[in-house]
């Protein structure tokens, strides 16, 4: 299903969407930084950012693919209501032209 709005648009937001919200808070307990569901959806939501101990294991479970910039820029772009291209961590393939 795909999913609308600049929160599913981020690099971080594109991430969790494929991952999943039940494979994040799994994967954070087995890194020993347990988190609700409900933290993550707060995430998600621009309301709160990830402590570091959680940020820094979301880029571990991304592989790489996530930075802190990315984790962190989430908040400040939903928060804002930034569109899509606005930023260099949310266009896929780089700035959008228009």
């Amino acid at each position: 299903m795909r999913r609308v709005g600049v929160r599913w648009g981020t690099r971080f937001g594109r991430w969790l969407d494929g991952y999943t919200v039940p494979k994040v808070t799994e994967g954070l307990a087995r890194s020993g930084a347990p988190v609700t569901a409900g933290a993550v959806y707060e995430w998600l939501s621009g309301r709160t950012s990830p402590r570091i101990e959680h940020a820094n294991a979301l880029i571990a479970l991304s592989g790489g693919r996530l930075r802190v910039s990315d984790i962190i820029g989430h908040r400040r772009i939903v928060s804002q209501g930034e569109e899509l291209g606005s930023g260099p961590s949310i266009a896929p393939h780089g700035p959008q032209q228009a």
